[in-house]
């Protein structure tokens, strides 16, 4: 918001911002899903959801994951961006 702000009075250019946005957007994105993906089971024990983990519902979800990932996608992506600060 800062940089569309300074880019808005020309103290920056809005394209190397549009840039940098997006590019700390998508490496954000992907190291929260590969720390998930590395660490969200032990992460859950820990906190005491080894209920939740052991359950069949949470062991089938990687396969529903894989099988509607498309639809998954677009409704996390959907739903972020209508979301306000």
């Amino acid at each position: 918001m800062t940089a569309a702000g300074f880019a808005s009075q020309r103290y920056l250019d809005i394209s190397w911002v549009i840039f940098f946005a997006t590019l700390g957007n998508v490496l954000a994105d992907n190291i929260a899903y590969w720390v998930t993906r590395r660490y969200g089971y032990s992460i859950f024990s820990r906190i005491g959801f080894q209920k939740v983990v052991d359950s069949p519902v949470f062991a089938s979800l990687p396969g529903r994951i894989e099988q509607h990932a498309l639809a998954i996608i677009f409704l996390v992506a959907s739903k972020s961006s209508r979301q306000s600060p």
